[in-house]
């Protein structure tokens, strides 16, 4: 009795179980059918990275309009409030850019296959 990855929800399962206890997919003979939920696993978590990929970039994006827009605002008048969005659009730069790094090496990663 060996352990096995169910191809629907990839949770383990024993490979003399002829359905997967989590997702309830039946796992037949029919190999076909086990490549296309595997296949189609991955293109789940493939577009997943990549929806994450255009947050980071819209978050990047956000911090460099936040960036320009409340320095402007801020040499007129000093504000607290204007310095703490100042400071969140500093943060948000970094955050955005690694996000994104994070989110190409993941993808990467996805399509070599480990």
């Amino acid at each position: 009795m060996a352990i096995t990855t169910c191809p629907a929800c990839g949770k383990k399962m024993s490979n003399k179980m002829r359905s997967c206890p989590s997702c309830g997919y039946s796992v037949s003979a029919n190999a076909e059918n086990n490549e296309r939920a595997v296949l189609q696993r991955r293109r789940r978590k493939k577009y997943s990275i990549m929806n994450q990929a255009y947050m980071a970039i819209f978050t990047f994006t956000l911090g460099c309009f936040g960036l320009y827009y409340f320095q402007s605002k801020f040499a007129e008048e000093a504000s607290n409030w204007l310095e703490v969005l100042y400071q969140i659009s500093m943060l948000l730069l970094p955050v955005g850019f690694l996000w994104y790094v994070v989110c190409r090496i993941r993808l990467y990663l996805l399509k070599k296959g480990a």
